[in-house]
């Protein structure tokens, strides 16, 4: 797949939810072998209050709020508090692997 197909399909969620913002690096891919699934997750730069605003689907939550959801999923919930964290002092990381096992680099 070529990078600019592989790019499409957040391209295309990111419109319909109604969000004016870009792709940033990759920060996340990993397998979920139950489910069969691959999870990319991308960093994006925050919208604008006008455009989150305008979210016509989902919605925003401060960082800080992160630790009291209630994430089942054992890997988002992982993936979230690594956010939290590595946000906090600007440094990034990126996780691959599968669901369960992988490395930071």
């Amino acid at each position: 797949m070529s990078p600019t197909a592989a790019s499409a399909i957040p391209c295309a969620l990111i419109a319909e939810l109604g969000v004016n913002t870009t792709l940033g690096f990759v920060y996340s891919i990993y397998e979920d072998r139950e489910s069969n699934k691959q999870h990319i997750v991308f960093l994006c730069a925050l919208p604008t209050n006008a455009a989150r605003a305008a979210l016509k689907q989902g919605g925003w939550l401060d960082l800080e709020n992160i630790s009291a959801l209630s994430i089942k999923d054992s890997a988002l919930k992982s993936l979230m508090n690594r956010f939290f964290r590595e946000d906090s002092v600007g440094n990034y990381s990126i996780y691959c692997s599968d669901k369960i096992n992988g490395s930071i680099k």
